[in-house]
Formats: structure tokens, sequence, C-alpha cells
């Protein structure tokens, strides 16, 4: 007489584990599009109509996981172009990693751009302020209020979660802060602002999907542990 109940999903893993690192039971939400470095060369994928293209020369550097997976756009002219554009709604959500410190240019670093609106993701000329700036809405430099220097030399995931009128930056995992100017452009440019000058520094694993998604609900980087 010690029955359970109601039991779905049971699993039992070798090793400990936190509940982010275990896989979900949930399906992945779509991805649009995916960036990745593949025998020294940009991949692009995801289920998004583009046809994507690199300008400038990013250079390929050693990744999060410590294999050749990331970029340097350390160059005024180095981006990825997401053929036309790439349009969401205003439900979408950015994951990727970058790395601190930043490449000092003492200008904006632009992470993502549409073709003709808004930088959805942009670290402003001070070299520390995340947040976004609004061109459509004439509003410019919304501030998340979190200072990016404060982070330790190295890898660092950054998501960011678009719905709702609200717009969430999370940095390795944890809410870091959010603002209502939530941009419904097109994602055009990736790692810098189309017409040059605003190189992001560097990137990995950059992924856009459909839907407001927390990073708990996201394909992790690190392999599943043993099953």
């Amino acid at each position: 007489n010690q029955q359970w109940g109601y039991l779905a999903y049971f699993s039992i893993y070798d090793g400990t584990h936190l509940p982010a690192a275990l896989p979900s039971a949930a399906p992945p939400p779509s991805l649009l599009v995916s960036v990745d470095v593949v025998d020294g060369e940009v991949v692009f994928g995801g289920s998004a109509s583009y046809d994507g293209s690199v300008t400038g020369g990013p250079s390929v550097v050693t990744g999060p996981s410590g294999t050749q997976e990331g970029l340097l756009f350390g160059g005024g002219s180095d981006s990825l172009r997401l053929g036309d554009g790439v349009d969401t709604d205003s439900s979408w959500t950015i994951d990727c990693f970058f790395m601190t410190p930043l490449p000092a240019t003492g200008a904006w670093h632009t992470l993502t751009r549409g073709a003709g609106g808004d930088h959805q993701v942009i670290i402003h000329p001070d070299q520390a302020s995340l947040g976004s700036y609004d061109n459509i809405g004439g509003s410019g430099f919304t501030d998340t209020g979190f200072d990016v220097t404060s982070l330790s030399d190295g890898w660092h995931q950054l998501t960011v979660a678009a719905g709702s009128g609200s717009a969430t930056f999370y940095v390795d995992g944890e809410s870091i802060g959010s603002h209502t100017t939530v941009s419904n452009s097109d994602f055009f440019a990736v790692g810098n602002y189309q017409g040059g000058g605003q190189q992001w520094g560097y990137l990995s694993n950059f992924r856009i999907y459909d839907g407001t998604n927390t990073p708990e609900q996201l394909p992790q980087l690190s392999p599943a542990p043993e099953l």
C-alpha cells in the first residue's frame, strides 16, 4: 500500500545534475536561424527561408566548448547577413555565447539589426551598457541597466526573450534586466550593423527561436548527461 500515483517521463541519470542540465520533456522551440562553424566554415541553418552570407572576414576562434566553433567580428566590415531579412513578429528569442572583455572599439557593438529597422541587441559606446536601439519608433537606445564589464573574462551565454510587449535579457541563465521597447523589425545583420563599424566581437552558437523562451526552455550547449 505504498503506490505512488500518477507518473510520467521517469528517468535515472548517472552523476549529479541540476534540472537545467537535463533534457526537457517539452518539445524544443522552433529554431528559425542557426549559425555554426563546421570545419572552419560558417554554416547557416534553421527553418526560416533565407540565404546566409558572410561579409568582411570574421575569424574562426576557439569557442566555449574548447573547439573551433566561435567567430570574432573584429573588422569594421565583418558581419553575417540573413538573406533579405528574417521576419518575426514581436515574439522571438535570441540565444548565443559572447566573450568578454569586448574589443575596445569605443563604438557601438551590434549583435543583430533589421534591414531597415532596429538593433534588437546592442552595447553602448561606453562599452558597458547592454540594451536595444529603436530606430522605427524613434526612441533610440534603451538600457537594461546591466554592465557587461562586471562579467568575468571568458565566454557567457546571452539570451534575449521578447514577447507580450517586453524583452527580458539573461546572462548565464540569470535575468539581468528588461524593457518594453520590443522590436518588430526583421533580423538581417548579425555581428555588426550592415553599414559597418559596429562589430560585436566574439560570438558562438548563435540562434533565433520563434516565441518567447527562457534559457531553461532552450537546448543547452553542453551534451546531455549519460542516461
